[in-house]
């Protein structure tokens, strides 16, 4: 027999009014509710969920492994609950432990086994009569065909409960052995589970469950927090999740010690530095001695065109490393950009001659366009930018697009005027599939020996801290297509355009 006092089993009409206490410990007092509203035992606050509870009874015939907040011998206690509807009725099976609902089964197959005796010795005594009374034969069936379902839905219940009870223990099981401090807090935010690190942590023992207690954390937007301890500064990332634990929805908070981590980057960034600075020293060379070699008055004019190339990539590969470190500061959002107005045409222009020698070695032509034809040099494309960043950014997107094409093709660049400046960057050859939906994320590269995979993604983070957008089309088989968006330049573009329009009236 079942010893738990907090055992309950009812039967009710559709409405939930109680018709009849089958089981309950007598000390409940429920005798005296039969003819009342079962809503009256629950929590106010579960009433909704016992309005679903129903639904689900009376809609698929059977309803497992609800929770139930019912008030018993003057208190609420949260119950396992089991609904059952037959012939208008619906039977009510509830325990505060999942294990005492098969018990409850047992003891109502007990209950029915001892009727059906009983229905057999009236059957025997009806078969003697002339006339014997169809209805109780009907009732009968009736009985034995719910009797069957029971000890199915048995099984049933005692499988589900079986899955549950593994998974819940896993789930524990994982949650003890993380590295991580890891908590579960119900929706008051009291601490309902803790593992053993989360222990250590705080300083609290096993028997927190006995003393509820509260954590709250304020995450900034990088969802790292910083705490003192007698240690020292402890850096902590942050990380929460809606999980089901113990039959009710909770949070998961897990806490990671990444002060190590901040050192490394710490230490990398001053890698970066003194390696930035000793890059400079050999460039002072680079830069400076063909500044004398201009001085002589017996080079021509392409041995000096060839100098000049030698000083341009100097600086250029100067404002690169200097650049190295904004890329890093563009990454945490704290680049102070400082705009002017560019002619992109222009940049385009000097991107062209660079990637020159890469074209003819490659075999890959580039024509440059507007969106009517031939790109006109008297009409500049002035946007609101850094000419640095936009330098590198379309050096990285053409290059990989000479890269992709094949031996006598061409990429086209054409500028179009909309909303924002538009330079489209059209290729043959298709970006692979599994490249497409991360063509913009760091370290992604596909079939170069010596690529990076940052060209993509350093383009597009320069592209949106000037307020632009990169975007990427390969709906078109064969082919792909680079979009790079960046504002205007609105009073430079309109004092441009006035000029164009007075030489054109001449």
């Amino acid at each position: 027999m079942i010893t738990n006092k907090h055992d309950l089993v009812i039967a009710c009409d559709p409405r939930g009014r109680i018709q009849s206490v089958i089981r309950a410990d007598a000390r409940y007092g429920l005798e005296g509710l039969v003819g009342q509203s079962i809503r009256e035992l629950c929590e106010p606050h579960v009433r909704s969920k016992l309005g679903r509870f129903f639904r689900e009874i009376t809609r698929h015939g059977v309803a497992l492994s609800w929770e139930l907040a019912l008030r018993l011998d003057g208190q609420y206690f949260v119950m396992n609950a089991f609904g059952l509807f037959r012939h208008g009725q619906i039977y009510i099976m509830a325990s505060d432990s999942p294990d005492n609902i098969l018990q409850l089964y047992d003891e109502l197959l007990l209950v029915v086994n001892a009727q059906n005796v009983e229905i057999r010795k009236l059957q025997q005594r009806e078969a003697s009569l002339k006339h014997p009374d169809a209805a109780d034969r009907a009732a009968l069936e009736d009985f034995m065909k719910l009797n069957n379902e029971l000890v199915t839905l048995q099984r049933e219940m005692a499988l589900v409960n079986k899955r549950l009870s593994k998974q819940e223990r896993r789930l524990r099981r994982l949650l003890q052995k993380s590295p991580d401090m890891m908590f579960v807090q119900d929706a008051e935010n009291q601490v309902i589970y803790l593992n053993e690190v989360g222990l250590g942590f705080i300083g609290a023992d096993t028997n927190y469950r006995s003393r509820p207690f509260c954590l709250a954390f304020e995450a900034s937007r990088d969802r790292e927090l910083t705490l003192m301890t007698a240690g020292g500064l402890l850096a902590l990332e942050l990380r929460t999740a809606k999980i089901e634990f113990d039959g009710r929805m909770t949070t998961l908070v897990s806490l990671r010690d990444v002060s190590v981590r901040m050192q490394i980057e710490s230490l990398r960034e001053d890698i970066d530095r003194i390696s930035r600075h000793d890059l400079k020293s050999p460039l002072n060379a680079i830069i400076g001695l063909p500044q004398v070699l201009l001085e002589n008055e017996n080079l021509d004019p392409e041995q000096r065109e060839m100098i000049s190339a030698i000083m341009e990539s100097g600086y250029r590969m100067l404002n690169m490393i200097n650049l190295s470190l904004g890329l890093h500061q563009m990454e945490r959002g704290v680049y102070e950009l400082t705009p002017v107005p560019v002619n992109l045409l222009g940049v385009v222009g000097n991107v062209q001659k660079e990637l020159a020698s890469l074209s003819e070695r490659l075999g890959v032509g580039v024509v440059v366009a507007s969106g009517q034809g031939a790109a006109d040099e008297t009409m500049p494309y002035l946007i609101h930018a850094e000419e640095l960043l936009c330098h590198c950014l379309l050096s990285n997107l053409l290059k990989n697009a000479i890269e992709a094409s094949p031996r006598g093709a061409n990429v086209h660049v054409e500028f179009r005027r909309g909303t924002c400046c538009d330079v489209f960057i059209h290729n043959l050859g298709e970006v692979p599939a599994a490249l497409r939906l991360t063509f913009f994320d760091k370290y992604t590269t596909f079939g170069k020996k010596m690529g990076t995979g940052l060209g993509t993604y350093s383009a597009k983070l320069m592209a949106r801290t000037m307020g632009g957008d990169v975007s990427v089309d390969c709906s078109q088989p064969g082919k792909t297509q680079v979009r790079v968006s960046l504002p205007w330049c609105q009073t430079a573009l309109e004092q441009s355009e006035e000029k164009h329009e007075i030489s054109h009236r001449r």
